[in-house]
């Protein structure tokens, strides 16, 4: 990128009302996609000019109050619901942030594509021009692949990935068949997947199933962390990777093989149908608020528009397009309120003005982060300064862009409001259909299974499992996180429950997690007194927590056996285990059942 020198321009006048109108569209920078870059790369900018506005740095900040589980943090925040408590958490939350799973990395060119292969024979094909940079340039040359997958109640544990998926106003847990995070990354910056392409995955995995059924239907479903919740994506082309051993099916065996193979087909036409449902009715597209210029916090503006930006033949330096679609996005909003300039977040904390006045920069470079935040990096030999920065109105305009974003976003509420309405009716209708052909055959099941124990081989009806090696195949349109699983209701059975240790302190406000041995998930609640917890009594469970002082507590399997459920409510006495956690292996041993 071209060194140039910039003079700060301090106390600008602001723009007369002459000038204001020559410039409008406030609608273009409230869209959060950057407008994708021309394929022909073009020439760095030969001038740039760059204006600062001084303001008294505020000492004002926003402040985020974030609960996190893990290790130097307070779990605890009593009397909210799950619900209320995740919704103000980064929707992937590691409970234990320095103890995570690490991405494998490989190296492919991504001008001829290649496979990606992973240690227990997982595989990723990758098409040539598969990726591109946000700026929407097709990237070149060699690409790193970063990859993981997460099998069991422990990976999904320590990733905060949460698996609970909501539908027609009910809440699912997911049965996982295995699950991958995929990323692309050149020179340390993240590429999206170029439009039209796609990854194929073969996801090597292990799964319970019972002896002599059917391989279980799974569906294949994204991680959307803006919408908070799974999408679907299609059916998990599912198969063994190799055969288990056989076995002759009792009578016992084939009544239940044949309720589970009647379970399956109708979950698969429930899934279909919401999803058809959720695609009937598109979101509508919410707007974002205008920023207004606060006259404390340090403001400037800068003009490439005279560069005539060119790149020719050269593919444009990271530098070289953050600057451009920076300007971009900035252009668009002055062309509808041309009193628009660039304003230092109050979220950058302290820093010295008077040091960044003193210098004449070199060189500077800009890229949008999220939302109206943006990094301003300026440049001076070895020295550089990071600042991130917001476009922001003034004034009238400030104003008129307010009163705009009302109308929008009432409409945008009223329009998700009716969305909504529209979509529970549906959903109640479809839930319905579905409940009702569920209790015909389960009737149709408890009857025959009567009947057998009555011959006196009650013994025999039993779920026992069996561990399967198989292959899930899918096709990923996007990089991120991707889940072969299946939707379970919640179990059947609630007890109100309350938590406490052996020395009788009271865990109230922690997040707890419970495994049921049968189902490949991991469930999510909240302690409070009178936690309704819902839990498969048929099958092995294990719930914990992690303590105030970063200890987890433990409540085993067999303990719940113990449950005396005639009263319908139950006191949790954990125990808390005093290893040092320091390691992945040493939650595995905790946590091993």
């Amino acid at each position: 990128m071209k060194k140039n020198n910039y003079n700060w321009n301090l106390n600008q006048d602001n723009l007369s009302p002459e000038e204001i109108a020559k410039h409008k569209d406030f609608d273009a920078l409230l869209k959060k996609a950057v407008p994708a870059a021309e394929q022909v790369p073009q020439k760095a900018p030969t001038i740039r000019r760059l204006y600062y506005i001084a303001g008294a740095v505020a000492a004002a900040l926003i402040g985020i109050l974030f609960y996190t589980l893990g290790f130097g943090t307070d779990a605890t925040v009593p009397g909210i619901s799950f619900d209320d408590y995740a919704a103000e958490q980064p929707y992937v939350n590691p409970p234990i942030e320095n103890i995570q799973k690490a991405f494998n990395s490989q190296t492919i060119d991504v001008n001829k594509g290649g496979v990606y292969e992973y240690d227990n024979g997982s595989k990723v094909t990758i098409p040539a021009g598969a990726f591109t940079d946000r700026y929407g340039n097709l990237a070149v040359g060699q690409v790193d692949i970063k990859y993981k997958e997460y099998h069991d109640y422990v990976d999904f544990f320590l990733s905060g990935i949460p698996l609970e998926y909501d539908s027609a106003g009910t809440k699912y847990f997911l049965e996982s068949a295995g699950m991958i995070e995929i990323y692309a990354e050149q020179n340390g910056e993240r590429l999206e997947m170029t439009p039209g392409k796609t990854l194929d995955v073969e996801l090597i995995s292990t799964i319970n199933m019972k002896k002599g059924e059917p391989i279980p239907s799974f569906n294949i479903y994204s991680l959307d962390t803006e919408a908070r919740n799974w999408v679907y994506e299609g059916l998990d082309r599912i198969s063994l990777a190799e055969e288990p051993a056989s076995n002759l099916l009792s009578e016992e065996e084939e009544i239940q093989q044949e309720k589970a193979s009647k379970i399956k087909n109708l979950e698969r036409k429930e899934t279909q149908q919401l999803a058809v449902i959720e695609a009937s009715l598109p979101k509508p597209v919410q707007p974002f608020k205008p920023m207004k210029k606060n006259g404390t916090d340090q403001a400037f503006n800068f003009d490439i528009a005279a560069d005539k930006i060119s790149y020719g033949n050269e593919v444009p330096t990271e530098a070289q397009a953050g600057v451009r679609s920076a300007e971009r996005d900035l252009m668009k909003l002055k062309q509808e309120y041309g009193n628009t300039v660039w304003q230092v977040s109050p979220s950058n904390g302290p820093y010295e003005k008077q040091a960044i006045r003193a210098v004449t920069w070199d060189d500077m470079n800009m890229r949008h982060l999220q939302n109206q935040d943006y990094e301003l990096k300026l440049i001076k030999g070895e020295q550089n300064i990071k600042l991130i920065v917001n476009p922001v109105l003034n004034g009238s305009d400030y104003e008129a862009a307010l009163a705009k974003f009302n109308t929008e976003q009432a409409d945008y509420l009223a329009k998700l409001e009716a969305r909504s309405a529209t979509l529970a009716k549906k959903k109640a209708n479809l839930k319905a259909e579905i409940e009702a052909e569920r209790a015909i055959f389960d009737k149709e099941f408890d009857e025959r299974l009567a009947t057998y124990r009555a011959t006196g081989q009650e013994h025999r009806a039993t779920d026992e499992l069996i561990q399967v090696k198989v292959i899930n195949r899918f096709t990923a349109a996007s990089l991120g996180i991707w889940n072969c699983d299946r939707p379970i209701p919640p179990s059947i059975y609630t007890l109100k429950s309350d938590f406490k240790g052996k020395d009788n302190s009271e865990f109230d406000g922690n997040i707890a997690y419970l495994v049921d041995k049968q189902r490949n998930s991991v469930a999510r609640f909240y302690t409070q007194k009178g936690t309704d917890l819902q839990f498969n009594m048929r099958s092995d469970n294990l719930l914990w927590l992690v303590t105030e002082d970063n200890k987890f507590a433990i409540y085993p399997p067999e303990e719940f056996k113990k449950i005396n459920t005639k009263f319908g409510e139950h006191t949790f006495v954990m125990n808390v285990n005093d290893r040092k956690i320091e390691t992945e292996e040493d939650i595995r041993a905790i946590l091993n059942f």
